[in-house]
């Protein structure tokens, strides 16, 4: 019996080590970034006397003559950051703000972003990111529901606080300008560029609040995510380390950075690397890759939908001449992947799995296609994540006869969780606390258990590999199959005249379940109709082709380009409500046709088999 436990032992770890051959290099590299070049005082950081501004401020001395921020031509260095951070946090005191104040950073991308929050974390103030695409009610439910005492606002955005500003006078809100000449413009560079004396954060450890990220509201009012030190720290060592980054690198962000993808991650990796950040006010497809090129980047940043825009443009002289060895980010989607990777010769693609609040992070270190990452089975309780089945129609988890939750097969799609303890918080929402409670199992695996709910369906494959497949709510059950938005977009996606395809289900009066439907960007004033859908039969099963079709100039996405289903899902296929063109796939005819009224009472009546 010895024998054959030790011989099945060197198998797998044969195999193990065939699957990723450079775990343990990596693993090392992985340590001594950590715990050399990052410079972290692991004896403060397990004592909880250790912060991010402690690391910031590290990291800038270390490096005080280097790049830090270049931005629209201009390259600041970490000593001239760190100076502008100390003058956002002279103002800061001397208008009278303290520890524990919330403060509502309403502004675009720029070097003082980050400056700001900084400067305010040195004396104990937190922030607030605010959208800065959001107006009216929602924008003011962000000022309302972190009880922010005062907002700082770009020029360019002071005009949508305009309407607001009874409602913030009630609410005793202050609004201060970076820039201009009226009374409550901030003007940094007539304060001091000292450090001002840590006493002012004294009480504040690693576990204190740093900032506050609302989520991208895809559904209802977005909810301010509580971000610690802890958490902001942790997840800019892991991804420094595990991506091997140094003070050599230049990571290219146009995401926003009211978004934990920018601030988090990728300000956090240059906190505790001493990489430079090169930053775009936005987005920029044609600017792309010339200034990847000029700018010397060798490290991008990406959401998914970012990679599919790229896709779409026009040959670039430039797009082959980088010197790029990564590309990292999340949700980049499996019909763009290969398509990214091979036309613009990426080295490495480092998809990533994360949530702003939650506590389950992947990361595809190894390069495996179309995957977010593995979940090591060696040393499984170092890792909170599970999978268990899930009941797509009735959106419910199957439980045994105790009552307990089952975890999913490999290859089976499921609802992945994560277990909640103080190695892995789910630090929650400000506010109402019954917010937070929503997005919490309990009771899962044992009684008394905590679980934090992903509300994203995945699945892993026999090596553990883990891969996302869609969010709980945009998969629906049609002629009693679970249909994914994401498999049905990715399928017409490769169909040469759409553009972007966003994929959603309708409710159809008399039918159980949804009803596929697609609302299309295409390229030309025409869409071949007929061809459009000989390319869906051929490529999504009969359950999941979707009977309606809607024609948009444009998708709405949120800040981090993620679709916006909702509003869509509500509007449904009525042609008295929605004034651009439908489309219906008869099948009498086998095609898609024009959508009118007449054919829509029918279809609502009954007198139409779907």
């Amino acid at each position: 019996m010895v024998l054959w436990l030790a011989v099945g032992s060197v198998v797998l770890f044969s195999l193990f080590l065939w699957k990723y051959p450079t775990f343990f290099r990596d693993a090392r590299i992985g340590f001594i970034n950590y715990k050399v070049r990052l410079g972290v005082d692991l004896i403060q950081l397990i004592k909880g006397n250790f912060t991010l501004v402690d690391q910031w401020e590290i990291t800038a001395a270390k490096y005080e003559d280097r790049p830090c921020i270049v931005y629209e031509g201009e390259t600041l260095t970490f000593k001239q950051v760190e100076g502008r951070c100390n003058q956002y946090a002279h103002w800061a005191l001397d208008h009278g703000f303290i520890k524990g104040d919330v403060i509502a950073l309403f502004l675009p991308n720029s070097p003082d972003f980050f400056a700001i929050w900084m400067g305010l974390a040195k004396v104990g103030v937190e922030s607030a990111f605010l959208n800065n695409n959001i107006r009216g009610a929602s924008l003011l439910h962000g000022i309302k529901t972190c009880k922010a005492r005062a907002v700082i606002v770009s020029q360019d955005l002071l005009e949508h606080l305009g309407p607001l500003q009874d409602d913030l006078q009630n609410l005793l809100v202050s609004t201060f300008t970076i820039t201009g000449d009226t009374p409550n413009s901030i003007k940094p560079e007539t304060r001091s560029q000292c450090a001002p004396p840590v006493i002012f954060r004294k009480n504040v450890t690693y576990q204190s609040p740093l900032y506050y990220i609302f989520t991208s509201g895809t559904t209802g009012l977005p909810k301010a995510a509580i971000m610690k030190h802890k958490k902001s720290m942790w997840v800019g060592y892991g991804y420094a380390a595990l991506f091997r980054f140094t003070k050599e690198d230049r990571l290219y962000i146009t995401l926003p950075q009211y978004h934990s993808a920018a601030t988090t991650v990728g300000f956090g990796i240059m906190i505790t690397s001493g990489c430079a950040i090169v930053l775009r006010r936005k987005f920029s497809a044609t600017r792309f890759w010339k200034d990847v090129v000029e700018q010397d980047v060798t490290v991008f940043q990406y959401v998914g939908e970012l990679c599919r825009y790229l896709c779409n443009t026009p040959t670039s002289p430039f797009q082959q001449q980088h010197k790029l060895r990564l590309a990292f980010g999340n949700g980049l989607r499996p019909d763009v992947w290969d398509i990214f990777r091979e036309r613009f010769k990426i080295p490495q693609i480092g998809e990533f799995y994360a949530s702003t609040e939650g506590n389950v992070i992947f990361v595809n270190r190894h390069n495996v296609r179309h995957s977010v990452g593995f979940a090591p089975c060696v040393l499984p309780f170092l890792h909170c994540a599970r999978i268990i089945r899930y009941n797509i129609e009735t959106d419910e988890v199957y439980t045994d006869a105790n009552g307990y939750c089952q975890e999913a097969a490999p290859d089976e799609v499921g609802l992945l969780i994560g277990k909640m303890s103080n190695r892995y918080p789910f630090d929650g929402y400000v506010g109402d606390r019954s917010i937070t409670n929503k997005k919490i199992l309990r009771n899962v695996f044992s009684t008394g258990d905590s679980w934090f709910n992903t509300g994203d369906l995945f699945k892993e494959d026999r090596y553990r590999n883990m891969f996302f497949m869609d969010r709980i709510g945009d998969t629906f059950r049609w002629k009693g199959e679970n249909v994914a938005t994401t498999e049905v977009a990715q399928a017409i996606s490769s169909f040469q005249q759409v553009e972007e395809v966003n994929a959603y289900g309708v409710q159809v009066p008399g039918h159980d379940g949804r009803a596929g439907m697609v609302a299309l960007v295409c390229r030309s004033s025409t869409l071949d109709l007929e061809a459009l859908y000989q390319h869906i039969c051929v490529r999504l099963p009969a359950y999941a082709r979707p009977l309606f079709i809607r024609i948009q100039e444009i998708i709405e996405t949120t800040g981090t380009f993620k679709h916006i289903k909702t509003i869509l899902s509500r509007e449904g296929f009525d042609p008295s409500k929605i004034k651009s063109p439908l489309y219906f796939c008869d099948p009498s005819l086998g095609n898609y046709v024009p959508l009118d009224n007449v054919l829509y009472d029918k279809i609502v009546r009954g007198q139409i088999k779907l």
